[in-house]
């Protein structure tokens, strides 16, 4: 696909069509890294988003049932606890 620069003020930039923004999940701040070929652009993710998933994939791939007892526990407690006052330091 072949975009154009377009003027936006002082400066220039890219217009994404809506179906990339639909696709790629931008609906917030973007990530944007820059290496020899080009510039990357993806959506910026909570520091700890999918790490739920790895650990009880880690335990899976272990095949303890002591950890999934402990895992099983740890839901217990995580269901009975009220975290609607948690915040994340973002500045870390």
């Amino acid at each position: 696909m072949e975009l154009q620069l377009t003027q936006i003020g002082n400066s220039q930039g890219v217009i994404l069509p809506k179906t990339l923004i639909k696709q790629f999940g931008f609906n917030g701040p973007i990530q944007v890294e820059l290496s020899e070929r080009g510039i990357l652009l993806s959506p910026t993710r909570h520091p700890r988003a999918g790490w739920e998933e790895q650990i009880r994939q880690a335990i899976i791939k272990s095949g303890s049932e002591i950890l999934a007892a402990e895992d099983s526990e740890w839901q217990e407690i995580w269901e009975d606890e009220d975290t609607s006052d948690w915040t994340w330091d973002e500045t870390r």
